[in-house]
């Protein structure tokens, strides 16, 4: 397949006096409108979700209206082992038994003292039962740690070790209906939804400022309730976002090239259309005409391409399909393991 640099060239050669740059802005401007237009199979990543047990042994000391609390020598001790685990102490929630939950945004392991990300509202008390857990997570990843940066949305969620999915109305709740569903959050144990909970943010433990952006840039973090507090890894199939292409870069195998370039000069004719009083080289074409044939070249071009989509991938569950699914009985994995089927 050609790279963003090979095809910006073709662009270029096509419409005289076009900066290379320009072009190269006009590929991808391309690729991310053909990508916003059907769930394409080149468009669907996979990553997982590592879930941690949950740690509450020792005690805490916490006081009111402040961040920070200060873990026992016992659960320090408890604590020592998941500092730079996967995922990191900081990438958990900690909360005192029936009340709120706060980020743990740093931790020393010298004096046992961790910053939340927000003052503690709650009761003072000196020796406090306590548990960690993670309740929040950024997009899946591949390593376990780094979030993949293409992440858009989730498609399912796989516990491969309960036999169940997270899929449909369970993806993608406001996190609002969870509050009116569990406002204590009182639930814990396997998770069988997922709800939006924020961008991801960046926080300065000195000041506890969150600003969106950072690692992930502002992707959405998500809530799995009930709140998962068993070992596992959940497998992940999402849709990816937009990422520009460099000029090394190539694109999707599956993605045709001359779809890409249709759009792409589109984009060009327009530029043409807008610069033809200041660059000679621009007149004497119709670009007018050139931009409406290109337009039927392209909702042509589409047509097919959606089609060949569909037969190199078939087991895509595209949302707005019909007759999505061909299952006897009830889609549910319990229920087919249970029953007789032919």
């Amino acid at each position: 397949m050609p790279t963003l640099l090979e095809l910006s060239a073709n662009l270029v050669g096509e419409i005289p006096s076009l900066p290379r740059l320009i072009a190269q802005k006009y590929i991808n401007k391309a690729i991310l409108e053909i990508r916003r237009d059907y769930l394409w199979s080149w468009n669907i990543g996979e990553g997982i979700l590592v879930v941690p047990p949950l740690l509450s042994t020792g005690t805490v000391s916490v006081t009111q209206f402040s961040n920070h609390i200060t873990f026992d020598a016992v659960a320090m001790a408890a604590i020592a082992p998941i500092e730079n685990a996967i995922p990191p102490l900081i990438e958990r929630q900690f909360r005192i038994p029936s009340g709120p939950i706060y980020n743990i945004l740093s931790y020393d392991n010298t004096t046992g003292i961790a910053v939340l990300d927000r003052i503690y509202m709650e009761t003072t008390n000196a020796g406090a039962q306590f548990a960690i857990y993670k309740c929040y997570y950024d997009p899946p990843s591949s390593d376990g740690v780094n979030p993949n940066n293409d992440f858009l949305r989730y498609l399912t969620i796989l516990n491969n070790v309960q036999g169940y999915a997270i899929s449909g109305k369970r993806l993608n709740q406001p996190r609002s209906n969870l509050n009116r569903r569990d406002p204590l959050r009182g639930a814990i144990g396997w998770p069988f939804y997922a709800f939006a909970y924020r961008p991801k943010p960046i926080a300065d433990p000195a000041t506890l400022n969150l600003t969106t952006g950072g690692p992930t840039n502002g992707q959405m973090q998500y809530e799995l309730w009930p709140h998962p507090t068993y070992s596992v890894a959940l497998l992940c199939q999402y849709e990816k976002n937009h990422v520009d292409l460099v000029p090394n870069d190539y694109i999707p195998d599956t993605l045709p090239e001359t779809l890409v370039m249709y759009r792409a000069l589109e984009f060009g004719y327009r530029w043409a259309m807008q610069n033809v009083g200041r660059d000679p080289t621009l007149k004497g074409t119709d670009w007018r005409f050139l931009l409406a044939e290109i337009q039927k070249k392209y909702a042509m071009e589409l047509v097919g391409a959606k089609r060949n989509d569909k037969e190199i991938v078939v087991t895509i569950l595209r949302p707005g399909s019909a007759n999505l699914l061909n299952f006897l009985g009830p889609i549910d994995s319990n229920w087919l393991q249970s029953h007789d089927t032919f």
